[in-house]
């Protein structure tokens, strides 16, 4: 007898499929689902029918999980940027715990938690090299204009002289442009990866351009109870353990992309696993 959740789990992954092969938009699909789903509540002389209804069902709300994802709003931020990167100004929010990116070539002290040399010996946290974070759209301003839009956008700062937090209402000078695609066949699809989190634009913020922070604690509570929960234990593990065994718990746990040592990456590759990381960390890098 096959398990119920086998036809369920096959139909939704076929409407995701179909989606993404097909420019399918949302609202027809669910339309289907919702007049498959009556016909499947209502198919018990038939049942039969009844079940084809329901895998019609799960295969709409497939569908309609991937069309939602790549579907854009007409005030979405991504209508009004190219493939070539364009100076652009962002006021918005960030909705998301930033990552902070440190270079591979910093030290490490005897509990391998990253140091730097003060000036007077002491050892202090070495400054990022990248903050990633996602910031949700309010206001663009593209060639001296402002205007009201929307949308998720990928900011990295390179060198950040302001460490943003979730929550933050910010002024972002920098250069925009689309989610580019694969380069190659077979080349992982970055642009698709994004686009299933609803980000369609990417803002670079150098070092010399303006980050502003206007407000803090704008965003949701429990979210930033979440997010404080996250770092506290990223500095347990940070602290607590090994480089070579928290890096390794950074990127399985926290989905953090950190500099792992090179036995412990040639272990994954040789083992078939990297995957395992890749999947952890595409979340934003």
């Amino acid at each position: 007898m096959i398990p119920p959740l086998v036809p369920i789990a096959i139909a939704f992954a076929v409407g995701i499929l179909l989606a993404s092969w097909l420019p399918l938009s949302p609202e027809p699909l669910l339309v289907i689902g919702l007049l498959a789903g009556g016909a499947g509540l209502g198919g018990r002389r038939h049942p039969r029918s009844g079940a084809l209804a329901l895998v019609i069902l799960w295969a709409c709300a497939g569908g309609l999980c991937a069309a939602s994802s790549v579907a854009v709003s007409p005030a979405d931020v991504s209508r009004l940027v190219g493939e070539v990167p364009q100076p652009a100004r962002i006021h918005g929010v960030v909705v998301d715990d930033p990552i902070e990116l440190f270079s591979p070539r910093e030290s490490f002290d005897s509990r391998s938690s990253p140091i730097r040399s003060g000036r007077m010996g002491s050892e202090v946290e070495p400054e990022p090299e990248r903050q990633v974070c996602v910031v949700r759209a309010r206001h663009v301003g593209v060639q001296g204009r402002w205007q009201a839009a929307t949308g998720l956008i990928r900011v990295r700062l390179q060198a950040p002289r302001l460490a943003l937090d979730y929550g933050d209402e910010v002024l972002l000078d920098g250069r925009w442009s689309a989610v580019p695609p694969p380069g190659n066949p077979g080349q992982f699809d970055w642009r698709a990866a994004l686009a299933r989190q609803r980000i369609h634009t990417l803002l670079s913020v150098r070092p010399f351009d303006g980050v502003v922070r206007v407000r803090s604690h704008q965003g949701h509570w429990w979210l930033r109870g979440v997010y404080a929960l996250r770092q506290r234990v990223e500095h347990l593990v940070q602290t607590r353990f090994t480089r070579y065994h928290a890096g390794l718990l950074r990127s399985l746990l926290l989905g953090q992309r950190v500099a792992l040592e090179d036995d412990l990456k040639r272990a994954f590759v040789q083992t078939g696993t990297m995957h395992v990381l890749a999947r952890q960390c595409t979340k934003l890098h």
